[in-house]
């Protein structure tokens, strides 16, 4: 008899601990498919106090999910991905660039630059990225062309962030497009930007020692000394304006000037009207291969 009762007993928590497993193993298979279908409250209950498998890992994942859904950082990233590609489409319709591009991706996801997010780390990036559009579309604010150092600062940090968001959180890493123009690119456009600091810097510093030449005799003909003091060879196009002797403008005139060497000393030399007697620089941008 008493061997008939601790066999029993054996059986009893035998099938008690297989109803265990078969609970937690039906809760861990129902919370996945609650993730799959983004109920995020069904998973979370059935994760919660589950051992089976990697349910903790699971659990933490459907908090963080619905965090991100309930929040601003789901429907930024959406919106994100749908701006930045309106903008790629965009540009490949174009053989030159359109400086309205920024203001597709802006109109989208400005909304979200004082949002409320979940994931603090996502919030900064989404900051970061937007700031980068605004820094674009600022370039773009003088009456002549625009501020080419700006628009590479706001560009570099967009493909930067862009690389971010990827790396941590999956933004269209199945996109091919994506991935080829502008994840693939971050490092490239880090070092362009590096470039034109430089080098616009550099020009900045030459050309403010020769602010407008006031007191310089009428001539035809004008030289402009500086010196490449950057590792890069660029070209050059700068525009004048000319003023006569009662500073009334007399005329415009922009030249380009190529092949400006790495470590070599130039002159630009620029054409006079006949009447003209001061002139000022009042644009200049420069080009890379890269």
């Amino acid at each position: 008899m008493k061997k008939f009762i601790k066999i029993f007993s054996i059986c009893v928590v035998a099938i008690m601990t297989l109803s265990s497993c078969a609970t937690k193993e039906s809760r861990y298979n129902s919370g996945k498919e609650a993730m799959s279908s983004n109920n995020w409250d069904e998973a979370i209950e059935c994760f919660s106090g589950n051992d089976y498998e990697n349910s903790e890992e699971l659990l933490s994942e459907a908090v963080k999910e619905k965090g991100m859904n309930e929040k601003s950082d789901s429907a930024f990233l959406k919106d994100m991905g749908v701006s930045l590609m309106k903008r790629y489409e965009k540009s490949e319709q174009k053989s030159t660039f359109d400086k309205t591009y920024p203001f597709i991706e802006l109109t989208q996801i400005g909304k979200y630059k004082n949002a409320d997010f979940y994931d603090p780390e996502l919030k900064k990036l989404a900051g970061d990225y937007i700031n980068g559009v605004e820094l674009e579309i600022e370039s773009f604010e003088k009456d002549v062309n625009y501020d080419q150092l700006k628009y590479y600062e706001g560009h570099a940090k967009r493909f930067k962030t862009l690389k971010a968001l990827t790396d941590n959180y999956g933004f269209l890493k199945n996109n091919v497009d994506y991935m080829v123009n502008y994840y693939n690119m971050a490092e490239k456009e880090e070092k362009r930007y590096s470039a034109y600091k430089a080098v616009l810097e550099d020009l900045e510093k030459q050309f403010n020692k020769n602010p407008t030449a006031k007191n310089i005799e009428n001539t035809l003909y004008y030289a402009i000394k500086i010196k490449n003091n950057t590792k890069y060879t660029y070209d050059m196009e700068v525009s004048y304006i000319f003023y006569d002797i009662n500073e009334c403008i007399v005329g415009t005139d922009t030249v380009n000037y190529y092949n400006i060497i790495a470590g070599r000393s130039y002159d630009l030399n620029v054409d006079f009207p006949v009447n003209a007697n001061t002139y000022d620089i009042y644009y200049y941008s420069v080009d890379f291969d890269f």
